[in-house]
């Protein structure tokens, strides 16, 4: 898309001028190459506002999955020492699952 806003603008400037030159008028002139400029202007401007916009995006994910990470509680896998989330039941890496000690408890008496 940016490549796209990119040539357009260029070909703007390039058509104003050959307008403006064909019109053999000062003022023709003048007013064809004031327009393409204008018009390349904002090609270019919209261009910059596009790749704002995606870096934008970008930090806004990084951001998210930061805030993520800070939010979940995580705990380390005695087994393999794996860091995961604490609302895991087993160890995503290894498998291993923490024994609930009072269903032990339960079960053994």
């Amino acid at each position: 898309m940016n490549t796209v806003l990119r040539i357009m603008g260029i070909i703007a400037i390039i058509t104003s001028i050959v307008v403006g030159v064909s019109t053999k008028s000062f003022f023709g002139c003048l007013f064809w190459v004031t327009g393409g400029a204008c018009i390349a202007v904002i090609l270019f401007a919209l261009d910059i506002i596009i790749d704002n916009q995606k870096h934008i995006s970008e930090l806004l994910q990084q951001q998210s999955v930061h805030t993520k990470k800070l939010r979940t509680a995580y705990k380390t896998c005695p087994k393999c020492g794996y860091e995961h989330e604490e609302t895991r039941k087993s160890c995503p890496k290894c498998g291993h699952r923490e024994r609930n000690l009072t269903m032990e408890n339960k079960l053994g008496s």
